[in-house]
């Protein structure tokens, strides 16, 4: 069996290499259009240049492959897909932003969808010729991943909103993430406990965090010494601009924005002093930033109508609604409740779960 894995990102890459290597070993191929060759884990990705993206890429890949998992459905991903053979299997492992478009929700409140009809911030139509590409693209998008046999995004919730917005999307579900929580995500500071009183706000920055409307919750608050620990790091250099400015303005000195990339160490450091964790999206984001404070130990409040609210909520883990802030800040979760939310992400992303899972997706995607 030959399973191709078109990729695009090598931290992520590396991650499903070791559960894909782990179960199907020898039998995984990873490919990707970056600019340079690179490795990640002792794993190979061979890039294929532009010009030989038809030909050297389809010929030697694609129309020789088993399965061809893509790991997320850009434009370029997109096209590719459409050369899939008809006796290969199709799985989409979808990251969020690969799929939002294909969900008619709204993901802006009020403030900040304001500020965006205002404040228009950096498109990523870089010429009119591209524009008109990616608008092609879309248009064409519904008809062309119906060719998907498995389709696996973050979460459950999400693909039921997919396949409630998109019934003739007739790809299957398969369970499948990035990561393990010995492997990747708590490595290195397993055991580790929340030490501070900070406020984490968002993950990025991106407008579907609505940090304008959140700074409208936490303003109310009694904050004392408290610092409101805002990463933007990555994400719109306007947008971040904007956040920066309108953060001083409503929360003053405690507003600590974070523009820089820094070693994961540091990061978790940071985390570490968030007793209180704020997402304000109303979509699937920020996952591995919510399951790191959940472990710890923080206190996560995300909008009652994000998608991953439900999920953990089904999970049974101990999370709150964003309309519990005020009479919930002040207070810890108990020993037995860390406890019992470290035991909901064991059950969902521990090294055997994932091996699992992995296995189920290429089963599944085999029988379809």
């Amino acid at each position: 069996m030959r399973i191709v894995h078109v990729v695009n990102d090598a931290k992520f890459a590396g991650m499903a290499a070791k559960a894909f290597e782990a179960t199907f070993p020898g039998c995984n191929t990873y490919v990707s259009f970056s600019k340079n060759k690179c490795r990640k884990d002792k794993i190979e990705i061979v890039r294929y240049s532009r010009v030989l993206v038809f030909f050297g890429f389809i010929i030697k890949n694609i129309l020789k492959a088993d399965v061809v998992v893509f790991h997320s459905m850009g434009e370029k991903h997109l096209l590719l897909l459409r050369w899939v053979p008809v006796d290969a299997k199709v799985i989409w492992i979808g990251w969020g932003y690969d799929y939002y478009d294909l969900i008619g929700r709204r993901l802006l409140k009020d403030e900040t969808l304001k500020a965006d009809n205002q404040f228009k911030m950096s498109s990523g139509f870089r010429s009119s010729v591209f524009g008109l590409i990616l608008r092609f693209l879309k248009n064409k998008k519904l008809k062309w991943i119906r060719r998907v046999n498995i389709f696996s995004p973050v979460i459950r919730e999400d693909f039921d909103l997919v396949k409630r917005f998109n019934p003739k999307f007739a790809a299957k579900y398969s369970s499948w993430n990035y990561g393990t929580l010995e492997d990747d995500h708590v490595r290195g500071f397993e055991g580790k406990d929340i030490k501070g009183n900070n406020i984490l706000l968002g993950n990025s920055a991106s407008d579907t965090n609505n940090h304008l409307d959140a700074f409208s919750l936490i303003k109310n608050l009694d904050l004392k010494d408290r610092k409101v620990i805002t990463p933007l790091s990555y994400g719109d250099d306007n947008y971040r601009d904007l956040i920066i400015t309108e953060g001083q303005k409503a929360l003053g000195s405690v507003f600590e924005p974070l523009t820089e990339f820094m070693p994961i160490d540091d990061y978790i450091s940071v985390l570490q002093s968030c007793s209180v964790v704020v997402m304000n999206h109303l979509r699937q984001q920020a996952l591995g930033n919510i399951v790191i404070a959940l472990y710890m130990g923080a206190k996560v409040f995300l909008d009652e109508h994000n998608p991953v609210y439900e999920f953990f909520t089904k999970q049974g883990a101990f999370i709150f609604k964003l309309d519990q802030l005020e009479q919930e800040y002040l207070s810890k979760l108990s020993g037995e409740q860390v406890a019992h939310n470290r035991e909901v992400l064991k059950n969902y992303w521990s090294r055997d779960v994932i091996l699992n899972k992995t296995k189920k997706l290429v089963e599944r995607a085999l029988s379809s």
